[in-house]
């Protein structure tokens, strides 16, 4: 009978295709690895077309994807490469990491809890668990995961890190401040367990401790802004005429999100202290000013300004607020720059230049209020709110306060406008906000520019 012979090659060929297959695979991943990521994204398309059960090649595009901000397609593809290899344990980490990125939370711990599954000693995998059920709030879950993570691992300072955040966050300052210090112990240039570990010392009342905490900080991060200004809060001498640029950057950056949330859980009487003084001032309904907003910040009193002004002017260090400030709708012009540097070009602008809350970051006033009297017509008006804290400071005329901010006496006030050209019309007390459950005093003075000439 003359049937068709099978060809004794077709193994070969079948490993030749391997072969291929090998090869195109690592060609893609060494593009991915490379950066070159349309050539990448080319060739993982390409494999896949070929070879449509690779779930290696659906994994890596899902990455590459995520890493163009694809995010919707780049967490298609990896479900897709979990449903062809639902125990492929690194899938299930990116996926879970997609999925928080997206706030798809429960859809995360989903995927966490599955890899702990699959990889019971993952400590990272743990860690990761532990952190989706601390974003949903679930804090004692969060700390117990936490604790599991540490256990397979007591080396992983993220985990202890993590378990300091959620015990800070369950008012456990005690034991946030130990698993802080571990997480120190174990990797000292975690640089964003210090302020974190400061912060839980000094609501224990540790305020000399904390001297130590910033001089380690400063050891392994000598740059930061926030840990040199923090730490003069320590050591009168060490008390800067006013915060950085960079330190008031670098901080409102960090709070621009939640900045507004945070005054209103603050009781921040702001705003309103501004529009009372305002109305000692402003005759007539119409809007007639040039106006100044000094470190608007998110523009909390933009409203109170605007109602007054034919044009309003903002300016800020924080690009973050400012950005925030620009989505009111509220101000005609927004500027990222020092303030002592904006008002230096600009002279003789402004009709009135009001400031909320934002000389708290200035010790010595004498230069930023020289500032603000040159860049105000003749008899402009400066509003603004100044510290006063509890009247101790009246010898020394302002101090740094472990807040970070500084506050100034009254004599000091009277005597530093007199000095600078100002004629004060109206000066009241009231509470600017609430801090540790109490009343942070402060004063409201509305000066006048004295039409003597002060350079």
């Amino acid at each position: 009978m003359g049937g068709r012979k099978k060809s004794k090659s077709t193994p070969n060929r079948r490993k030749r295709k391997t072969d291929r297959m090998v090869d195109d695979f690592e060609s893609a991943f060494q593009l991915l690895r490379q950066g070159k990521l349309v050539y990448a994204e080319s060739a993982f398309r390409a494999l896949i077309a070929k070879s449509p059960q690779d779930a290696r090649a659906f994994h890596l595009l899902g990455r590459l994807l995520h890493q163009k901000g694809q995010l919707e397609e780049a967490i298609e593809n990896l479900q897709h490469s979990l449903k062809l290899e639902p125990g492929n344990g690194p899938a299930l980490n990116d996926l879970g990491l997609m999925y928080e990125e997206d706030d798809q939370l429960e859809k995360a711990v989903s995927c966490f809890i599955r890899l702990t599954v699959i990889e019971p000693g993952n400590s990272m995998a743990m860690n990761n668990l532990g952190y989706m059920l601390q974003t949903q709030d679930r804090f004692a879950e969060a700390a117990t995961t936490f604790k599991k993570a540490i256990s397979l691992d007591p080396k992983n300072a993220r985990a202890w890190c993590n378990l300091g955040n959620t015990l800070k966050r369950m008012d456990n300052w005690r034991e946030a401040q130990d698993a802080y210090l571990e997480a120190l112990n174990v990797d000292p240039n975690m640089l964003d367990v210090y302020p974190n570990l400061v912060s839980v010392m000094r609501y224990q009342g540790m305020v000399d401790e904390v001297g130590q905490v910033f001089l380690q900080w400063l050891e392994h991060d000598p740059e930061n802004p926030i840990a040199k200004h923090m730490r003069a809060t320590t050591q009168s001498e060490l008390t800067p005429a006013r915060a950085s640029a960079d330190y008031i950057q670098e901080v409102f950056d960090q709070f621009a999100e939640t900045f507004e949330q945070q005054l209103q859980e603050l009781s921040y009487q702001g705003p309103g202290l501004i529009e009372k003084a305002m109305q000692k001032y402003v005759t007539g309904p119409e809007p007639q000013f040039e106006i100044l907003d000094a470190g608007c910040g998110t523009g909390l009193c933009g409203t109170v300004l605007k109602n007054h002004a034919r044009r309003l002017v903002g300016v800020d260090l924080s690009s973050n607020m400012l950005d925030v400030a620009r989505a009111t709708g509220l101000y005609d012009e927004l500027v990222k720059m020092d303030l002592v540097e904006f008002l230096a070009s600009n002279r003789d602008k402004f009709d009135i230049i009001s400031s909320a809350d934002t000389f708290g970051y200035f010790g010595d006033l004498e230069p930023v209020l020289k500032g603000v009297r040159r860049s105000l017509k003749i008899h402009g008006a400066m509003i603004a709110t100044f510290e006063t804290g509890d009247g101790n400071n009246e010898s020394a005329g302002f101090r740094l306060m472990r807040t970070g901010r500084y506050q100034h006496s009254l004599s000091y006030l009277k005597t530093v406008f007199a000095d600078t050209g100002y004629l004060i019309q109206e000066l009241f007390s009231d509470v600017l906000r609430m801090e540790n459950d109490q009343p942070v005093q402060c004063v409201v003075v509305l000066a006048i520019r004295d039409s003597v000439v002060f350079e």
